[in-house]
């Protein structure tokens, strides 16, 4: 062990960041366990079982469960105040390794934040936590008559968040209604920082919808989708 790891250690034997963050999130929600790590520490390509074979340093430590726009910004904020890198995931269905740790640190795990905040039937609106899947939200619009303009192939195992930072070029309903930069009215995005702002079509930021669109998530984590 490093010493900076035994200087970490709290009298009840558990690392400092590891109770700092159950300060954070409910502590049932926040993961050393290595089993619970690998299975949230890749995607549908090889990419993350290359990495537990031959690269185990590049391993997370941790998994993390935000269920709000709050929590998530104050995890966000506690892994740079400790200088720990962070891989954002849901469901981890593309085939891109962008759910694959490659410097260790944190994987923030969005499926929580699963919400759906309104739905405004006349304006055929909706708001929902990024972290929802597209099988559960197009069950709730079904409802009122709604569906979304565009979804992936993938919708019965994937999350909005996903199809958000990805290009959302091809899916179901793209030919017909447009691409999913253009279904998005507006979303909450919580940067590196951990302080968020609301990005819509207009804004005039430093960040637009076509610096998140497509990136993966580099530039910090979708929290709610409008």
């Amino acid at each position: 062990m490093k010493m900076n790891e035994v200087e970490e250690k709290q009298e009840n034997g558990k690392p400092k960041f590891t109770k700092e963050l159950e300060e954070l999130v409910p502590p049932a929600h926040v993961s050393t366990d290595m089993y619970d790590i690998e299975a949230t520490s890749g995607d549908l390509s090889l990419l993350s079982k290359y990495h537990y074979k031959f690269k185990q340093e590049y391993q997370a430590t941790h998994v993390v469960r935000p269920g709000t726009t709050e929590e998530l910004s104050n995890v966000i904020k506690k892994c740079r105040e400790h200088s720990k890198s962070m891989t954002i995931r849901a469901a981890g269905s593309s085939c891109y390794s962008a759910s694959t740790p490659t410097n260790g640190g944190v994987i923030i795990d969005m499926r929580r934040m699963d919400k759906i905040y309104e739905i405004d039937a006349n304006n055929k609106t909706v708001r929902c936590g990024a972290g929802i899947s597209w099988l559960r939200l197009i069950e709730a619009l079904l409802e009122y008559g709604l569906g979304p303009k565009c979804y992936p192939t993938s919708y019965k195992s994937s999350c909005v968040g996903g199809f958000v930072v990805t290009s959302g070029k091809v899916g179901i309903g793209v030919l017909k209604n447009g691409i999913m930069k253009d279904a998005i009215k507006s979303l909450v995005f919580v940067k590196p920082d951990g302080s968020d702002e609301t990005i819509t079509k207009n804004s005039q930021g430093d960040l637009s919808l076509d610096d998140i669109i497509g990136s993966y998530g580099i530039f910090g984590a979708v929290a709610e989708v409008e």
